[in-house]
C-alpha cells in the first residue's frame, strides 16, 4: 500500500515538474503579441502599472526632458528569446532558441512609438517589474510590427533585436553588431557577438529562478511522501 501511494505521488510530482518547466504560469495570447508565453501577472502589470513606472523613472523632468508618460500606452507584449548557446557552434541545433526572463513592450505616445519598455519577473519579490526603457523609436516600431507567429530574439552582446519567423527565417529588427543584414535561414545564419559588449539591464538569465522553483517543489513532494508513508505504517487507529 505504501509503495503504491508513493508511486502515485511520484507520478504526480513528475507531471508537476514537467508543467513547471514547460509552461511556467498561466499565459494568454492576445492580438499584437509575438510568439511566447505572457503570464497573466505580466499582462496585468503592463495594463495597470507600467505607465506609472515609466512616468516615475523616465517621465519629463523640470527641463521637459524625458518620456511624455501622460499620453503613453503599451502597444503589445513580446516575450524575449535568446539564441541557444549550442546554436552558435552549430546553427542546425534544435531548438535554436531559449526563453528569457523578459518581455518587451513598445510604448505608444500619440501617433509614434518613442521607445520600448522591458519587463521582467524580479526574483527578489517574485513579481513583474519594470527593468528598463530604451528610447529607440526605430526598434520600437520594428518590434511592434512583428508577425504574431515570430519569436523576438535579443542578442545582448551585439545590441541586436532579431525576429525568427515560423518558417525558420531570421531577420534583423535592429542589427546592432550581429552581422545580420538580410533575411537568412536560421540553420544557415551566423550571428556575431562582439567581445566585451555589455549586457543591457533587464536581460536576465531565467535559469536560477527555474532551478529554485524546481528544488522547492521537490522538497514539498519529498515531505508529502514521508508523511504519507508514516501514516500508512502506523495503520488505522483503534478504540
Amino acid at each position: 500500500m505504501i509503495g503504491s501511494a508513493r508511486r502515485v505521488l511520484a507520478a504526480l510530482a513528475a507531471g508537476a515538474l514537467l508543467a513547471l518547466v514547460a509552461a511556467p504560469g498561466a499565459a494568454v495570447a492576445e492580438s499584437g503579441d509575438s510568439a511566447g508565453s505572457v503570464p497573466l501577472e505580466v499582462r496585468d502589470f503592463v495594463r495597470d502599472d507600467l505607465v506609472d513606472r515609466l512616468d516615475r523613472f523616465y517621465g519629463d523632468d523640470a527641463a521637459g526632458q524625458g518620456l511624455d508618460a501622460s499620453e503613453a500606452e503599451p502597444d503589445g507584449i513580446h516575450r524575449v528569446w535568446w539564441l541557444a548557446e549550442a546554436w552558435f557552434e552549430d546553427p542546425a541545433t534544435e531548438p535554436p532558441t531559449v526563453l528569457a526572463n523578459a518581455w518587451v513592450v513598445p510604448v505608444r505616445v500619440g501617433d509614434g512609438r518613442p521607445g520600448y519598455a522591458i519587463v521582467w519577473i524580479d526574483p527578489d519579490v517574485e513579481a513583474p517589474e519594470l527593468a528598463g526603457f530604451a528610447a529607440d523609436p526605430d526598434a520600437a516600431e520594428a518590434i511592434a510590427g512583428m508577425p504574431e507567429a515570430a519569436q523576438l530574439i535579443e542578442v545582448p552582446e551585439a545590441g541586436a533585436w532579431l525576429a525568427l519567423d515560423d518558417d525558420g527565417t531570421l531577420s534583423a529588427l535592429r542589427s546592432g553588431g550581429s552581422g545580420i543584414a538580410a533575411p537568412v535561414a536560421i540553420d544557415e545564419a551566423r550571428v556575431e557577438r562582439p567581445d566585451g559588449a555589455a549586457t543591457p539591464p533587464g536581460t536576465v538569465d531565467p535559469s536560477g529562478a527555474v532551478v529554485a522553483a524546481v528544488l522547492l517543489l521537490l522538497i514539498v513532494v519529498a515531505a508529502l511522501l514521508i508523511m504519507r508513508g508514516r501514516r500508512f505504517a502506523r495503520g488505522p487507529r483503534t478504540g
